[in-house]
């Protein structure tokens, strides 16, 4: 396998240099009339909630940890934290989600599900899907929920320009794209991962399981107050740039941030080698793209890059270290983990769910474009 001389993404023998760095040409936006823009976004919003006018969906990572000082310390929005509980985010996270909310006096809001009902939502997803990460459907479930039941308009991410690959045509929707959305999206996600508790028997295991995720989203679907605001999901990294990550971790050690995993990309949740080591097996490079980004913008030297792929588990035959753990997390050892990973997943109760599957994964796209605010061809779902 040949790396690029610039960047980690692998190229055929007989190249140098990948097509990206080839055509990479350093963007000239203006980032202080961006973020000039952003104060007119955020003014739109200022005031239009009861308490709060902004949630920042908070995991303890960089990027989250930036969103929130941002909002917080430069703006002095009136912003709630929120955090979902997802029986994965490490223990250092945690303690960054506590001191900084309370180093910044932001309030704090943790969403919690039943955690045996949550490790059989991803042992199913996994066996089906070979699919082990969910934040943009936490994002999107936990923050909606709170944002229409608080009354709160925006909802500001922490995606980074490496995981949105860049795009700066992202704009603010009406009322009535923003409902389709959010109608969308819930039915869109509901149906996958119905499709993925297939792999449970008992329909009664499936339908406790999805009620866990849905019913009080269907409920607050069928009982929309009248005067109903359709929260707007915006990502900071669309105006503001914070890719450097010296300047970065310097920036945070102001409000206690520390690196709860000692990596330069993803930080807070104790998946990301797992998620690595899969995407590296399926030949995928969501993260090699994300880091490639991260070195072309100058925010990490390649070497950086390349140590980081290791620590998440890329080109290497031997499994993360925590395998262990997420293998119990998820009811399963790590011979059936194995076993999933190899099987093919294809095979389907019948042709007509692969079809709906198939079709269901287009969605899916447009979906997450949305959570994440990227241009469709830019969104990814494996």
């Amino acid at each position: 396998m040949k790396l690029c001389n610039n960047c980690v993404l692998i190229i055929e023998d007989d190249q140098n240099i990948c097509d990206e760095c080839k055509s990479y040409i350093p963007d000239s936006i203006n980032w202080d009339e961006m973020e000039n823009k952003f104060f007119d976004v955020y003014n739109q919003f200022k005031g239009k909630g009861e308490k709060y006018d902004f949630i920042v969906p908070f995991t303890g990572g960089k990027d989250s940890s930036y969103v929130l000082y941002y909002m917080a310390k430069k703006l002095n929005a009136r912003v709630l934290a929120l955090t979902w509980d997802n029986g994965l985010i490490r223990e250092k996270s945690w303690e960054n989600i506590y001191r900084i909310t309370r180093n910044l006096n932001v309030d704090l809001h943790i969403v919690k599900w039943d955690h045996v009902k949550l490790r059989k939502l991803f042992h199913a997803t996994f066996k089906r899907f070979n699919k082990v990460c969910y934040c943009p459907f936490f994002v999107f479930l936990a923050s909606s929920e709170v944002a229409i039941t608080k009354k709160i308009p925006a909802i500001i991410t922490g995606f980074s320009e490496g995981q949105r690959e860049m795009n700066h045509s992202f704009s603010l929707a009406s009322q009535e794209i923003e409902k389709e959305r959010f109608f969308q999206t819930t039915s869109l996600w509901e149906t996958f991962f119905g499709i993925a508790l297939k792999v449970y028997d008992d329909e009664s295991i499936s339908k406790e399981i999805l009620n866990e995720f849905f019913e009080k989203i269907n409920h607050i679907k069928n009982n929309l107050p009248e005067d109903i605001m359709y929260p707007h999901f915006l990502p900071l990294s669309n105006y503001v740039r914070w890719t450097s990550f010296a300047g970065l971790e310097q920036t945070l050690k102001e409000i206690g941030w520390q690196n709860p995993a000692k990596t330069v990309s993803h930080s807070s949740c104790m998946i990301e080698p797992i998620k690595g080591y899969i995407e590296s097996k399926h030949n995928l490079n969501e993260l090699r793209a994300e880091i490639s980004y991260m070195i072309r913008c100058g925010g990490i030297t390649r070497d950086m890059g390349i140590e980081e792929l290791e620590k998440m588990s890329f080109n290497t035959n031997k499994p993360p270290e925590n395998l262990n753990m997420f293998c119990n997390f998820i009811f399963i050892d790590e011979n059936q983990f194995l076993k999933y990973l190899t099987a093919e997943k294809t095979e389907y109760p019948t042709p007509e769910l692969q079809q709906k599957a198939e079709q269901l994964k287009k969605g899916m796209v447009n979906s997450i474009s949305w959570i994440m605010g990227v241009s469709q061809h830019k969104a990814k779902f494996y």
